[in-house]
């Protein structure tokens, strides 16, 4: 399965319900082929939940550096036309799209995305791997990024997805 044009997606998150938690990094990265043609990447304060210490300790993401950032409203429309229309990659996509879905129906957006989930076409075509973290991903490839940041995790699930299925691995 593969789209000359697609969108890599990850969020950073006060915890791992919707409902209860919040995004606090967006993160998206858009490709035609392997070349990149534009970047998503903006911290957000939270409105209704606060950061953990293990949150921050997870994602280097303090309290203090959310400060003055912008609403999840300020940003959210332009975020959603940037991944509009495109193929959205994620590693462990169904966690980022449970977020996304509910600030899509608290925001009254209807919008329908196609999505492609790397730790699936990891386990398929990558069965040696001890497990399929993005940390262990990442070294794999060679990557020598900070996990937990949204847009180091798109940058190491685009090069999973380009090796899954633009390299014929």
């Amino acid at each position: 399965m593969t789209n000359s044009t697609y969108i890599v997606m990850d969020f950073e998150t006060t915890g791992f319900s919707p409902r209860s938690n919040e995004i606090i990094q967006l993160g998206a990265v858009k490709f035609d082929g392997k070349n990149e043609i534009g970047r998503f990447d903006q911290l957000v304060k939270p409105q209704r939940s606060s950061v953990s210490p293990q949150i921050t300790r997870l994602t280097g993401i303090s309290p203090s550096g959310l400060i003055d950032q912008p609403k999840l409203d300020d940003v959210f429309d332009d975020f959603v036309d940037f991944i509009s229309g495109e193929l959205i990659v994620g590693h462990n996509i169904g966690f980022d799209m449970s977020f996304l879905d509910y600030e899509l129906e608290a925001h009254h957006r209807r919008e329908f995305f196609k999505t492609y989930d790397t730790v699936t076409g990891a386990r398929k075509k990558m069965p040696f791997l001890q497990n399929y973290k993005l940390s262990t991903i990442k070294y794999f490839f060679n990557m020598n990024m900070k996990s937990h940041d949204a847009l180091n995790d798109c940058l190491i699930t685009a090069r999973l997805y380009q090796w899954l299925e633009l390299e014929g691995n």
